[in-house]
């Protein structure tokens, strides 16, 4: 079986990879600094090492599994932690992320890589769709970061030859996520009053289902060049905050008001729609429709 590294594998975003992956019959390592919950540890060719990076021990674990492919899904993912405090943002973003690339250049040279990077990185984009040659202007420190590892990226590719590519998300969604604007919506929603939520609801932002996200990196893996390139993770649908409101707590089954404070959230993009074209060459195309995610994820939530 191919074998498989991902970092942050306890995490949303990589633990639903890690069981894209293991559906597909890869062997996952899944390495986290936390331990491994009873879901991950359960699934067929998933294994969880908890181990910090970097250490004596991460590297072992590359120099004995010489994986295929290593995915890293770790660090932080808050834009509003990141202008809060930016230190701890720089230092579990950038030094973590160094400490990868470097440590697979010294042990397991020939593994391919994945960044998990974000559609921070181009800030308020002055054209839509925004494909991935458009102009990158971060807003909040999460944005600045998630470029500066893009950058290492390029480093380690034209110096030490580490083939990998980044994997710009837009805004993802499913079961497991208790953060972002659907959580949000749906605590408040479930609390029985209204919904109060930053902006005008004319903000826009392009949903992808974990099912479908997972799906992307995995057709990155088995068909992507690996050439320090990018690649947007989004559906190329732009939805207002006010239609995803009203949609989420239609799927919720209440009857809430949902008020506005006109406010523009700090470090918050106005608008986003992915150019997918370059993902869907690789053979994307969405299985979960946005009807049918929100259903998911109101029936996750309640269940909470």
């Amino acid at each position: 079986m191919k074998k498989i590294i991902i970092t942050g594998s306890n995490g949303f975003l990589g633990s639903h990879i890690a069981e894209e992956f293991s559906r597909n019959s890869w062997h996952v390592t899944g390495i986290d600094r936390r331990p491994g919950s009873q879901k991950t540890e359960c699934k067929t060719h998933i294994s969880h090492i908890q181990s910090e990076v970097p250490s004596i021990h991460f590297d072992e674990i590359l120099l004995s599994q010489q994986p295929e492919l290593l995915i890293h899904a770790a660090g932080p993912s808050s834009v509003s932690d990141s202008i809060k405090n930016p230190l701890q943002d720089f230092e579990g973003s950038i030094m973590f992320f160094f400490n990868v690339l470097d440590a697979i250049r010294r042990c397991s040279p020939q593994t391919r890589l994945i960044f998990l990077s974000s559609a921070a990185v181009y800030g308020n984009p002055t054209t839509l769709p925004i494909s991935e040659t458009a102009p990158r202007h971060p807003i909040s420190p999460y944005g600045f970061h998630k470029m500066i590892c893009e950058k290492l990226i390029e480093e380690f590719f034209t110096i030490y030859k580490i083939r990998s590519c980044s994997a710009r998300i837009f805004s993802s969604y499913g079961p497991g996520q208790k953060k972002m604007v659907l959580w949000d919506i749906s605590r408040k929603a479930l609390e029985g009053s209204s919904v109060n939520l930053f902006g005008s609801g004319k903000e826009t932002r392009d949903l992808i289902h974990t099912t479908d996200l997972s799906r992307c990196i995995r057709l990155i893996a088995e068909n992507g060049s690996f050439s320090a390139e990018s690649y947007n993770i989004g559906n190329g649908v732009e939805l207002s905050i006010s239609t995803l409101a009203k949609e989420m707590v239609h799927a919720l089954g209440t009857n809430n008001d949902i008020v506005f404070n006109q406010k523009v959230k700090e470090g918050d993009p106005l608008r986003w729609c992915a150019d997918i074209s370059r993902i869907q060459a690789l053979g994307y195309r969405s299985t979960v429709s946005l009807t049918e995610g929100l259903q998911g994820y109101a029936e996750w939530v309640k269940s909470q």
